[in-house]
């Protein structure tokens, strides 16, 4: 890796910002969004976030994709809401964690936004009201290879789900979905 190209043969991919603990463009995915300002339909950017914890709130951006090293290496966690998701835009391979804390824990939370969601591994617990993915406000996200748990922490949290659609629907494949 070189700056922010790949390269090999010959060749380079442009718009691709790398975020690791050390060595990266960013060391966090926040900074890496925020760099990003002239995503578009015709100028895709990719965010890799390299293995490792990441504590943040992440509001992803359309037309810019996000891929972990892996649903077991690559975490994104907070309290609260971790990955609000955007359309026009990927998240692949990693995890999001809610750690709960308040009154609601949510992993990912797609409002307005229809983002595919591709081998991620969304976890969400310690709410009163815990959920795994929200989608509101005609949302319509993809899910292909997806798990998903909305569970009640030791605090007896009231309300959890796996999958809630408000005024929105999900399509997912090869899914797998608890609430407990």
């Amino acid at each position: 890796l070189v700056g922010t190209q790949f390269k090999g043969k010959g060749t380079s991919i442009q718009n691709v910002v790398i975020v690791a603990k050390s060595g990266g463009d960013y060391t966090t995915i926040t900074e890496a969004l925020n760099s990003i300002t002239t995503a578009s339909d015709s100028n895709h950017f990719l965010i890799y976030v390299a293995p490792g914890v990441y504590n943040e709130t992440v509001t992803m951006k359309p037309y810019v994709d996000i891929e972990g090293a892996g649903e077991l290496t690559t975490k994104i966690t907070s309290p609260g809401s971790t990955l609000w998701g955007a359309s026009y835009a990927e998240l692949r391979f990693l995890t999001v964690e809610s750690t709960g804390g308040s009154t609601y824990a949510i992993a990912i939370i797609n409002d307005y936004a229809s983002p595919n969601l591709t081998h991620v591994t969304a976890y969400a617990t310690g709410g009163t009201y815990t959920y795994g993915v929200l989608n509101r406000n005609t949302s319509g996200p993809t899910l292909t290879q997806v798990t998903i748990t909305a569970a009640e922490d030791t605090g007896g949290g009231s309300y959890q789900f796996g999958v809630y659609n408000n005024a929105s629907s999900s399509e997912m494949t090869n899914c797998t979905v608890w609430a407990w």
